[in-house]
């Protein structure tokens, strides 16, 4: 899959923001945090397809370091 430097951009921001908030985050809930971070097209796909991993994020429990349910 290839995407184009300006769309990734942003989203590499977004990562780098999440993987740097990650390690107070992991203190405070006392466990290790994975970021996972999908192109659009490819979690509407995984969504679709009712991808376990997606589907079991999607009906559990958040908290959130970035945005809200809204942006989902």
């Amino acid at each position: 899959m290839t995407t184009s430097t300006a769309s990734s951009a942003p989203r590499k921001r977004h990562v780098l923001r999440l993987a740097i908030s990650s390690s107070p985050t992991e203190e405070k809930l006392g466990r290790e945090v994975n970021v996972v971070v999908y192109p659009i097209a490819e979690f509407k796909q995984k969504v679709r397809e009712d991808h376990y991993f997606v589907k079991t994020v999607l009906e559990g429990e958040k908290i959130f370091l970035i945005g809200d349910e809204g942006e989902l």
